[in-house]
């Protein structure tokens, strides 16, 4: 019986330890995230106006094309900002909700990175046709 009650001991501190590391990992890993994502969402405000400027006097076409990436990199930047506001509240929930919560995080933050990326890197590209 006392092996019994030991192993099962055991069993749920290795199970705890496990899920803690997990979740001690994604921690580090949604900070990685939102430091490379971060200055790049700050910078979107400032790559958005100048793409804009670019276009005045461009073919409708590509003035479009400018709104549409306009509109790509506002909600990137607004996703960030949503991101940031749940990333908080996941830090401060309970924590057994943590993994769970990182976890969403980590796909999250992942695809906001991509979809920052692309849409900055297309902004600079069609600012560049017009300079």
């Amino acid at each position: 019986m006392k092996f019994l009650v030991w192993a099962l001991s055991a069993f749920l501190f290795l199970s705890c330890a496990s899920s803690n590391s997990e979740t001690e990992e994604l921690y580090n890993a949604l900070v990685k995230g939102h430091d490379e994502v971060m200055p790049k969402s700050m910078a979107i405000s400032s790559i958005r106006e100048s793409m804009m400027k670019a276009v005045e006097n461009a073919p409708e076409e590509k003035k479009n094309q400018a709104l549409d990436i306009s509109t790509r990199l506002l909600k990137a930047e607004d996703k960030m900002n949503t991101w940031m506001v749940e990333f908080g509240d996941a830090i401060n929930g309970k924590e057994e909700d943590k993994l769970a919560s990182y976890k969403k995080l980590h796909e999250e933050i992942t695809q906001l990175k991509e979809d920052t990326e692309t849409a900055i890197a297309d902004a600079k590209a069609l600012t560049a046709e017009f300079q």
